[in-house]
């Protein structure tokens, strides 16, 4: 998504703090590397798994934005490179929720890259996804 650095939580909290250049360090404790499996869970797998993905896929770093739905509660854009796309979908709703995603570029299937490569099938140029409950693809 476009980033809107007056968005961001730390300009947000100094705003809050009257603009003060009070040190953030609470926001982000050190954590010593021995620790790092004890604090292992699944919010910290799903962070390591989008960071290997941004880090392997160009077209989230430089890809040019395209929104593809947008609803009160559902979200969904695609980062574009130069032969291919990467949809990202989110549902800030409490309840599961089935988007139908259109597809900007001739293509019969997809692969879920957070999902080990589940391939998805493309139907008359959408997507169709069902996404939990506060989740995202």
């Amino acid at each position: 998504m476009p980033d809107d650095p007056s968005g961001h939580p730390i300009h947000l909290l100094r705003r809050r703090m009257g603009n003060r250049r009070e040190t953030d360090a609470l926001l982000r404790p050190a954590i010593s590397p021995d620790a790092f499996d004890s604090l292992r869970c699944t919010l910290t797998d799903r962070i390591s798994k989008l960071g290997i993905i941004h880090q392997e896929n160009e077209e989230l770093h430089m890809g040019r934005y395209q929104e593809l739905l947008l609803t009160n509660r559902q979200y969904a854009f695609a980062r574009h490179g130069e032969h291919s796309l990467i949809i990202t979908a989110l549902n800030n709703d409490d309840n599961e929720a089935v988007l139908n995603i259109p597809v900007p570029m001739a293509a019969s299937q997809a692969v879920n890259l957070l999902e080990d490569g589940e391939i998805l099938p493309i139907r008359d140029g959408k997507l169709q996804i069902t996404l939990k409950g506060c989740d995202g693809a």
